[in-house]
């Protein structure tokens, strides 16, 4: 049972065994108590508790003067499973196999690599799972949680916290409050809550929603499921193949790299692909979607406004959509026009696919003057309301149509498509008029001057 004194200076000082009672003195100093009941006291300065196996009911004081960076108590060396309680964010209990301890006036905790419980306090607190698959609740205030290394569940609790799973398959969330919540590496579970967040995934196929409020929310590397939740969000996908959600409100949504799939929700949302073949949905709301580069699927409805890029995209329509107009742009580079085989479906340019509307009519117009062909016109089609939903469309090399289909087309050569189903062969005809009717159909064609035929 000893009584050690560093005095003033940075001192390392170690009880051993037994109860002892250490007190480092002014100066950054290291200070262990060893396997016993030991009281440490650590004076002015930044000091360091190192805990080991066998600690046993200490109390440990760290001192408040003199500090630049604070007191840490350091348990990264245990093995053991402990649970750390703040009754304040300097100040609680430290539980285990080996005993309980107190401290007091402590600003870091650290933890080894047993598979640690974590209650934080009302206030601000500095919490580090460590190695460990842990369970950290920060609770009240705004903490900076940690969960390490490890499979973790970490949760900010109310307060604006700063979260970070850590490397392993972390469950990660803010709470309430303006929270960052960072899922690390790992194939992560990353929930914003309620407040303005900033959520990220960090590598690996991870599951993220931003909660309520105007979060921005990033799935990084990995093929990620992404949701906005309720707000105007910013949503992306990172590299990857993923899936993104906008749901209520204003968004922005951005694929990055890879096959995404974007889905706009409710409200006036701006959607673009990226790079990679990309499907793209609007949702309710007024619209803007940019397929960017690859060959890209989209669903429109009234009020909407689609670029469809660089490669061979297909555009298809709401049925139930409400009465409006929807504006298209195919694009015209990195198109495929010779070899269907090559392409998604069989595409030979970008498709306007009108199967399955009611009441469809295709009006050509403004053929080009250098080829005389006709890649614009418009749509009209009834919804299921019967009101009517007018496209005007330009760019595009095909239009599919169903039975009892009415096309117009101009002088030029057009491309028209009826058919019964998506499953019916385009075809282009670059000088005339080319119209392969589906049997027993009643198809309605002024297809204009030029020569044209009909089969």
């Amino acid at each position: 049972n000893d009584q050690l004194y560093g005095g003033i200076g940075s001192d390392s000082v170690d009880g051993g065994s037994g109860n002892d009672v250490v007190d480092g003195g002014d100066g950054a100093d290291t200070l262990k108590g060893g396997v016993g009941n030991d009281t440490l006291l650590g004076g002015g300065g930044d000091d360091l508790f190192v805990l080991a196996s066998g600690f046993g009911a200490d109390s440990i004081l760290g001192g408040e003067t003199g500090e630049t960076t604070g007191d840490t108590l350091d348990g990264s060396a245990l093995t053991e499973s402990v649970t750390l309680t703040l009754a304040t964010p300097e100040s609680g209990t430290l539980s285990g196999a080996s005993g309980t301890l107190g401290f007091g006036e402590i600003e870091k905790v650290l933890l080894g690599s047993g598979n640690d419980t974590v209650i934080g306090s009302g206030g601000n607190d500095a919490i580090d799972g460590g190695a460990g698959n842990d369970s950290v609740a920060g609770g009240d205030g705004n903490d900076t949680a940690l969960g390490g290394t490890g499979d973790d569940t970490v949760d900010g609790g109310a307060g604006n916290d700063s979260v970070a799973g850590g490397s392993g398959n972390d469950s990660v969330g803010g709470g309430a409050g303006n929270d960052t919540v960072d899922g690390g590496t790992g194939d992560d579970t990353v929930a914003g809550g309620d407040g303005n967040d900033s959520v990220a995934g960090g590598d690996g196929n991870d599951s993220l929603d931003g909660g309520a409020g105007n979060d921005t929310v990033d799935g990084g590397a990995g093929d990620d499921t992404v949701a906005g939740g309720d707000g105007n969000d910013s949503v992306a996908g990172g590299d990857g193949n993923d899936s993104l959600d906008g749901g209520a409100g204003d968004d922005t949504l951005n694929g990055g790299l890879g096959n995404d799939t974007l889905s706009g929700g409710a409200g006036n949302d701006s959607l673009d692909g990226g790079d990679g073949s990309d499907s793209l949905s609007g949702g309710d709301g007024a619209d803007t979607l940019a397929g960017g580069n690859g060959d890209d699927d989209f669903l429109l409805g009234a009020g909407d406004v689609a670029y469809g890029g660089s490669g061979d995209d297909e555009f298809r329509f709401d049925p139930t959509t409400a009465a409006g107009t929807i504006t298209l742009q195919g694009g015209e580079t990195v198109e495929d026009l010779s070899d269907p085989s090559n392409n998604p479906g069989g595409r030979i340019g970008d498709v306007l696919d009108l199967t399955g509307l009611t009441n469809v009519v295709v009006t050509y117009s403004n053929p080009d003057p250098l080829t005389g062909k006709s890649e614009s016109g418009t749509v009209t089609y009834t919804n299921g309301a019967g009101q009517t939903v007018t496209v005007n469309f330009s760019e595009i090399e095909q239009v599919l149509v169903s039975p009892n289909g009415t096309v117009d087309g101009t002088a030029a050569g057009d491309s028209m498509t009826p058919t019964s189903g998506p499953g019916g062969t385009p075809y282009v005809d670059a000088q005339g008029d080319q119209i392969d009717g589906a049997d027993g159909a009643d198809d309605v064609v002024a297809a204009g001057a030029g020569n044209d035929t009909v089969d």
